[in-house]
């Protein structure tokens, strides 16, 4: 979920320091200070901290010279919406699907299944969207785009053969 803040912060020429990953920092009472909930990815400005990957992500977007989350409350009302589908609709069943390929959940054939036709229904929508415009949101790249494609990274890396994407 990261690779989408980092992605967005490329684009914009916004630097991001991303410190090395450690899971004793989690525990620990200045994480609960700077993330109340918990949560990573947390980015923290001068103004305070920012948790949740779309949220961060906007903000970066936002501070940042690209154009992926500008435009009219219509145009932004559309990336929302799609970040909003790619979030809920496609992230969670393909995580849950790429965990089981990697060993790191159990794999359970009716949750597979499950997780599988999820995302096959969201990459069918997100195709037909495709042909009637350029990009997800409209006529140009956005942070749904950048979304969309860091979210399905592991699945065509681990998941989507010939087969599956026909």
């Amino acid at each position: 979920r990261a690779n989408k803040i980092l992605v967005t912060a490329q684009f914009g020429g916004v630097h991001i320091e991303q410190p090395a990953f450690d899971e004793s920092f989690t525990k620990n009472k200045q994480f609960v200070t700077i993330s109340p909930l918990k949560k990573l990815p947390v980015l923290e400005t001068a103004e305070g901290t920012i948790s949740e990957t779309n949220a961060i992500t906007r903000f970066v977007a936002r501070v940042g010279s690209s154009d992926l989350y500008n435009g009219s409350p219509a145009e932004l009302a559309q990336v929302d919406n799609w970040l909003d589908v790619i979030s809920t609709d496609l992230e969670v069943p393909l995580t849950q699907w790429v965990l089981t390929v990697l060993g790191q959940i159990p794999h359970v054939p009716a949750t597979v299944a499950a997780a599988s036709a999820d995302v096959k229904k969201i990459l069918f929508i997100l195709e037909q969207r495709l042909k009637q415009h350029p990009y997800i949101a409209g006529d140009r790249l956005t942070l749904a785009d950048v979304s969309a494609a860091n979210t399905l990274v592991l699945g065509f890396k681990l998941i989507f053969d010939e087969k599956y994407r026909k």
